[in-house]
């Protein structure tokens, strides 16, 4: 944090912010994080998608049933059911692995 206080400083074009507003602290605490910030913002949209691909493939499955009744058609029902079953345990999986590392952080 030392080496980012010193090396770091805030300038848009002719603009500097007055010592002591925050916007300099700000700006190296940013400067700082921004790979954590960025590896946050990858996951939460990752799972984000990951959280609604179950009812996708739930809904896909439910329509596949009540479009063709007869069966005739196998193979999107086994795509969606397989979809189904790898994103719940994908889901299932990453809530236990994080809360496994969360106890083992406290």
């Amino acid at each position: 944090m030392r080496k980012t206080m010193q090396s770091v400083r805030l300038r848009m074009s002719s603009w500097s912010p007055r010592p002591g507003r925050g916007w300099q602290l700000s700006w190296q605490l940013i400067r700082l994080n921004y790979v954590i910030f960025t590896v946050l913002l990858l996951l939460a949209a990752i799972s984000a998608v990951l959280f609604y691909t179950p009812a996708y493939f739930l809904q896909c499955f439910v329509s596949y049933l009540e479009i063709d009744p007869e069966r005739k058609s196998k193979g999107w029902g086994w795509v969606y059911v397989v979809g189904l079953f790898v994103t719940n345990a994908v889901v299932v999986l990453g809530k236990f692995l994080a809360c496994m590392a969360f106890v083992q952080i406290f």
